[in-house]
Formats: structure tokens, sequence, C-alpha cells
């Protein structure tokens, strides 16, 4: 069996275009051609239609493709288990994060990960959720670090990590003096909890409604029974933190961000709400030494943070 015609045909379905599935299989756009050609005719039929659009799959490609998926799936599972029979000694581990979770894992977990395992090469890269347990799905990313709402990618596998609570985060300005008084002990442990409708009458700074940050609010902002007056859809979660700091309005934040912010006063809100901090991989697959060395550290992280 060939395995690397199966990663040429798996790698054309996902992208749909010779030029990209060369670039990612490594091989010339001809010498990919050349091989899906040559698998047609000893199947004896089209696996893929062409069209001036890009290469779509043909119903024996379909079932191709899922056959092909689940033999890699199973050589790597296979590969796993001998690579930790090799005491993990070498390797690569590709890693998604969506965003805001990477700096912190980046700075505590990664250095202590490299300290047991300095030959384990890691790949990284941020994105949203919902594209990052795709590519696990499609076997580009072994594991993911990210936050879960409403949904589970079914394809995956999750370990919960942390459940995070969301908070209101009000600037230290004399705009919003008289809610002051209201945050006891500020970002610690004495922080108070407040019915969210007091503040129906302030302008929001919101995320985009396609994040899942803004699954969390509107779910809070339902339950308290009005819709918030959103000043600003904020596309990028660190400028929503950054015009937050300003003084520029006030909005529902993860927990994590309230550690020390000092121009900012948070408050639990009633209704509460909140999401889950997880670890994801391609359910089924195998889980090396290495990356389940990896998810224990980042929840002892997680852990850490709770005591702060």
């Amino acid at each position: 069996m060939d395995f690397r015609q199966l990663e040429y045909v798996v790698a054309l379905a996902d992208l749909g275009v010779l030029s990209r599935a060369s670039e990612r299989v490594f091989v010339t756009v001809s010498a990919l051609s050349q091989s899906i050609t040559k698998l047609e005719d000893e199947i004896g039929t089209p696996l893929f239609a062409r069209t001036k659009g890009g290469w779509t799959l043909t119903h024996a490609g379909s079932l191709y493709v899922d056959a092909a998926r689940e033999i890699l799936r199973t050589k790597k599972y296979m590969l796993g288990e001998i690579a930790d029979i090799a005491d993990g000694q070498k390797g690569r581990i590709r890693i998604g994060f969506s965003p805001g979770r990477s700096v912190g894992l980046f700075k505590d977990v990664f250095p202590r990960f490299k300290g047991t395992y300095p030959n384990i090469e890691l790949r990284l890269r941020e994105a949203h959720a919902s594209e990052l347990e795709a590519d696990v799905a499609k076997g580009q990313l072994d594991m993911v670090f990210t936050s879960t709402f409403k949904g589970r990618y079914p394809a995956l596998e999750y370990e919960v990590l942390k459940q995070e609570e969301f908070v209101l985060a009000v600037p230290r300005t004399a705009k919003y003096q008289r809610y002051f008084d209201l945050a006891g002990g500020g970002a610690g442990g004495g922080i108070r909890t407040v019915d969210i409708g007091l503040f129906r009458d302030e302008e929001f700074l919101l995320m985009h409604p396609d994040a899942s940050m803004r699954l969390v609010t509107d779910s809070i902002f339902a339950r308290a029974g009005f819709s918030p007056k959103v000043f600003f859809e904020i596309s990028v979660r660190t400028t929503l933190y950054s015009l937050i700091e300003q003084g520029y309005g006030i909005s529902i934040v993860p927990r994590l961000y309230s550690l020390d912010r000092n121009a900012v006063a948070f408050f639990r809100t009633e209704p509460s709400g909140g999401w889950e901090i997880a670890a994801a991989w391609l359910r089924g697959s195998y889980l090396s030494s290495a990356q389940r060395y990896l998810i224990s550290l980042a929840r002892n992280y997680y852990s850490m943070l709770d005591s702060e």
C-alpha cells in the first residue's frame, strides 16, 4: 500500500486545488496530477471531477477518501505507540490555540515540556476554535487547546481543564464612579456579584457576533431579559481588553482576564455564565506520552491560576 498516494488524495480532497495540495505534500503540481491520474486508471473510475473552480470528489472519490483517512489514522496510531516504546525521544506535535490561550501556556507550560522532551518538535498555530477543530478532524493538527460553550466537534474527544466563569469589567474612571463600591476586593477573592440588569443603560464593548465569547455574553443578556446597548463590536480580543482599560466602555469577559488589571473593576454577574477550557484531539487517535504530559502541564497551569 502506498501511503503517500493516500496522503495525496486526502490533501487534494481537503484543498481542491492542485497547487495548494502539492505544497502540503511537498511534490510538484505535475507529479501530484500524474499520481492521481495513475491511481484513477488503476481503480477504473474517476475520484475527482475536474472543473474550472477546482477538483471536487466524485461519489467514488468520497468513499476512497473516507477509507484513506481511516488507514492514515491507523498508521499514525501505530507509529505513536512505537514512538512511546522508544521513550518519546523524537517526534512532532502540531498544536492549535484559540485566541488568547497561547500566551500563558507558551510562557509557563512549554519551557517545562521542553525540559522533559527536548527532542520533541512543537508546531504552534493560533486561530478561531471552529477552524482549529476542523483541522484536527482533517489530521492537519494533532491537538488543540480551546474554549467550548455550545456544542462540540463530533469527530473530536475533549478533556476539560477548567470551568471558567465570565465577569463584568468596568473601567475605574469617573464615568463609572457610582459602581466602584460594588466591586469589593477588586479582581481577587473578594469580587462581588451584581445584577447585570443594573448596567442595562450603559454602553457595552462586545466581541463580534461570530466569536465564541459573544455566544457566552449573549446568553447572559438573554437570561437577564434585556439587549445591551452595543457601542463597539470587536473582532480581536486584545483590542477589546485595551479599550476597556482605556475607559471606552464596559464588557463581560473571561475570568482569567481579571488577574492583575488594576485599571478595571470586576463583578460576578447574576445571571452568571461561562465556558469550558479544554484540550481536544481526534476521537480514537493515539495520544503519546508526550501529548498526555503536555495536557497535564496545561491542567496544572490553569489550577494554579485559580489560587492567584
